[in-house]
């Protein structure tokens, strides 16, 4: 068998029927793809509405996070490649097709891995969803082809690599994905970006949720040594690599409009706030230029200047605690809800 798509759930009974339709879609009668959901103890009806759609699933009895769902999947499959796939995200038609034609080329080729990319709408009502899923789809472009990023929502790597290295991490509940990515790159082995496999994300978060997956993803990064993504490969002579541009823009601009209205509130001027801001909107012209010609809602692009500044010191704060060294702080941390 060739491909083995890998689905966590857990109490995704609301998205999981529109994702398996557009993966079967796409496999029909094929018999060298495997799809397999792995149940993480749903209260829900997610079980029945996979069973359903004729896909095996694993059902786990306790809930243990989705890294030990991926990992249970992984040791069960039967492909020689791995496709992991989220329950709220839509595989475009087309999109095995081109990840075959992918894998094919890369058959020869060690310590190869594709990672897809968010499409621009993901289709789901509600600002902080919205802002979300754009600025994942921003970053995203605006990386490397080659680099060490993964995201769960459509990742592809070899079985066989994948168990070697010994799969996610299944103590984190959050961003396993980040750290895998980091601890694939640093064994010497790569991620290729591939804009062409863009998934329709329907993920509805909440500003808390976005706020917190950011500030945990960050302090991940950095409690393992490592800036965000400063290890991509665009990192060379001196550049620093796309996400890590992003948050420090993000994580600049913030502490600077503070401090422009610190200053304009002390000296009762309205001037130092008001330059600061000119500085900002210049500096994220890229960001909103790009921004307006996807989304044409002007309460978004003003709803996502604000929320860049709040996910920007949510990021500071990871970075600051991260450099404390506490086994026991680090608990807490990763034990935060994300939505």
């Amino acid at each position: 068998m060739k491909l083995s798509i890998i689905i966590p759930t857990f109490n995704t009974a609301h998205v999981i029927g529109e994702c398996l339709s557009a993966i079967l879609q796409q496999v029909e009668e094929r018999r060298d793809i495997q799809v397999i959901a792995v149940d993480d103890a749903s209260t829900d009806d997610t079980v029945e509405r996979i069973k359903s759609h004729g896909v095996t699933v694993i059902e786990r009895a306790t809930n243990g996070g989705s890294a030990r769902s991926r990992n249970l999947g992984a040791r069960h499959a039967s492909g020689t490649w791995l496709i992991f796939l989220d329950a709220d995200v839509l595989l475009p038609a087309g999109s095995l097709a081109r990840l075959e034609r992918l894998v094919d080329e890369s058959a020869e080729i060690p310590g190869r891995t594709f990672q897809g990319v968010f499409s621009a709408d993901n289709q789901v009502a509600g600002l902080a969803s919205a802002f979300y899923n754009y600025e994942q789809h921003y970053v995203q472009l605006s990386m490397p082809r080659t680099t060490n990023y993964v995201n769960t929502s459509l990742f592809c790597i070899r079985r066989d690599e994948f168990l070697a290295i010994g799969g996610f991490d299944e103590g984190l509940r959050l961003c396993e994905d980040t750290e895998f990515g980091l601890r694939w790159w640093n064994a010497g082995n790569t991620v290729r970006l591939v804009p062409e496999l863009a998934v329709r994300h329907v993920k509805s978060i909440t500003f808390r949720g976005v706020t917190r997956v950011l500030f945990l993803s960050t302090y991940v990064a950095r409690t393992l040594g490592r800036r965000p993504s400063s290890t991509d490969a665009e990192s060379t002579n001196g550049r620093p690599a796309a996400r890590s541009r992003f948050f420090m823009v993000k994580v600049g601009t913030a502490l600077l409009h503070l401090l422009g209205l610190g200053l304009s509130i002390a000296y009762r001027n309205p001037v130092p706030w008001l330059l600061f801001l000119a500085i900002d909107l210049g500096i994220k012209y890229r960001f909103f230029r790009h921004l307006v010609t996807v989304h044409r809602r002007p309460m978004l692009w003003i709803y996502s200047w604000l929320m860049l500044h709040a996910t920007g010191l949510a990021m500071f704060a990871g970075a600051c605690l991260a450099t404390i060294r506490s086994p026991r702080l680090r608990r807490r941390i990763l034990a935060l809800p994300h939505r």
